[in-house]
C-alpha cells in the first residue's frame, strides 16, 4: 500500500491518482490542466483518463470557456466507496493509534516515521514506527505484543513493519548525543500515542541544559 496513492490498491492506471485529486477537493470542480499539474503527469493522460472516467459517470464535467472543468458524481454509487478508498491512510492512523491503546504496556510516546510518515512510499516500501517504553517496562511483554502488532499492520497494508522501540532513558541519552535516527523521528512523525510534542519537546528541554 502506498498512503500518498490510497486508490493503487485496486487501480495502477492514472484513473486512480486522478480520483484522489478530485476526492480531496469534492466541491471544487478542476479544469484537466490543474489536475494533470498536480499530478506531475501529462496533459494528455490526464485527459484521456477523465474521459474514461466521464463515460463511467463517476465524474461530471461541464464547459468553462475553452476549457472544461470535472468533479466527482455525489450521485454515483461508487462515490461513497472512492471517498471510502481515498481515506485509507487515515483509517490507518486510526486504526494504529487504537491498536496502541489497547497496548499491556502503554508506550510513553509512540509515531510512525519514514516514508510512511513523508508520504513518499513505494508498494513495497516498510511501515517505520517508533516506541518509547518505560523504562521499567517488561521486555518479552514488549515484544509479544509487538510481533501481533506487526502481523495486524502487515494484513492491514501488505507491507511490512519495523518497529523501533527504546526505553525513555535511551531516547534522553540518544537526543544527548543528536542521535539521527531521532532528530528524523521529530522531524517528520505521525503521533500515534502520547504528546503530539512530546519528542520535541525533550528535545528543547535537554538541549537547554547544555
Amino acid at each position: 500500500m502506498q498512503i500518498q496513492h490510497p486508490l493503487a490498491t485496486i487501480t495502477a492506471a492514472l484513473d486512480g491518482q486522478v480520483l484522489f485529486a478530485l476526492v480531496r477537493a469534492p466541491d471544487y470542480p478542476r479544469t484537466g490542466r490543474s489536475i494533470a499539474m498536480s499530478l506531475d503527469n501529462s496533459p494528455e493522460g490526464t485527459r484521456l483518463a477523465l474521459l474514461r472516467l466521464v463515460e463511467q459517470g463517476v465524474i461530471l464535467t461541464q464547459p468553462a470557456g475553452s476549457a472544461r472543468l470535472y468533479r466527482l458524481n455525489p450521485d454515483h454509487l461508487a462515490f461513497q466507496h472512492i471517498v471510502g478508498l481515498a481515506s485509507i491512510g487515515n483509517t490507518l492512523i486510526d486504526r494504529l493509534r487504537h491498536a496502541i491503546t489497547d497496548a499491556p504496556i502503554p508506550p510513553i510516546y509512540a509515531a510512525m516515521f519514514g516514508s510512511a510518515a513523508r508520504q513518499e512510499m513505494t508498494p513495497t516500501s516498510d511501515i517505520d514506527l517508533f516506541f518509547v517504553r518505560p523504562d521499567e517496562a517488561d521486555d518479552e511483554v514488549w515484544k509479544e505484543w509487538l510481533h501481533k502488532l506487526a502481523l495486524h499492520i502487515s494484513s492491514w497494508t501488505g507491507n511490512d513493519v519495523r518497529p523501533l522501540v527504546l526505553a525513555e532513558s535511551e531516547v534522553r541519552a540518544g537526543i544527548a548525543q543528536a542521535a539521527p535516527i531521532l532528530e528524523s523521528i521529530a522531524a517528520e512523525e505521525v503521533c500515534l500515542a502520547g504528546h503530539r510534542d512530546w519528542l520535541r519537546k525533550l528535545q528543547r528541554e535537554l538541549r537547554s541544559k547544555h
